[in-house]
């Protein structure tokens, strides 16, 4: 039997929220959670990478179906860029950049260095919006790996690295020059590939 949208949904929900609260042996050396450690390296996760991407790898490969999972497999790699790019290319009525996004979906991030696009970026998955402000910027509830519970580093930028998963508070800041910079969602419910 094909599941639904909303019990694929709550499944990419209740596997994101379970991993909430795990945290990483600084920097980036291993997981103080065995079983998520595990879970991190079948995805190809090594120490000292990143994972954020890796995160959102391992929990859509426990929820999404599996004839989409089987091509969804091939376009997620290490990078959140890169995946994105893939995705994007892949499945672009799946990419959205605005505040009908759904539950469950992707959220990618570009990091600009003095107003320059570096081949870096983050990911995670989003639990719900939260509002859209007077600049149309979107405030978000996500789950996101390799980040922190505080998000924005010393100088009020959002950081890209952290030291666990956790529910974070971002907001869709488009014009930033230094940083993290929205780029756009993943939203496989509105591409039709859940339906």
């Amino acid at each position: 039997m094909t599941p639904t949208q909303l019990e694929v949904q709550a499944r990419i929900l209740a596997q994101f929220q379970s991993w909430i609260g795990v945290k990483e042996i600084t920097p980036n050396r291993g997981f103080q959670n065995p079983a998520f450690e595990k879970t991190m390296r079948l995805e190809g996760w090594q120490p000292p990478q990143a994972y954020c991407a890796y995160t959102v790898k391992a929990g859509y490969r426990r929820t999404i179906p599996r004839d989409l999972w089987a091509h969804l497999s091939m376009l997620m790699t290490a990078g959140a860029m890169q995946t994105y790019q893939n995705l994007k290319a892949a499945y672009p009525n799946a990419i959205v950049r605005n505040a009908s996004v759904t539950p469950g979906s992707l959220v990618f991030w570009r990091l600009f260095e003095n107003n320059t696009a570096s081949w870096k970026g983050h990911t995670g998955v989003v639990e719900k919006v939260v509002k859209v402000d007077a600049q149309l910027r979107i405030h978000l509830q996500t789950i996101e790996g390799n980040t922190a519970t505080r998000s924005l580093d010393p100088s009020g930028r959002m950081r890209r690295d952290g030291d666990g998963v956790y529910r974070m508070y971002p907001v869709t800041d488009t014009g930033t020059k230094t940083g993290l910079r929205f780029v756009g969602f993943f939203d496989p419910f509105k591409g039709g590939l859940i339906v």
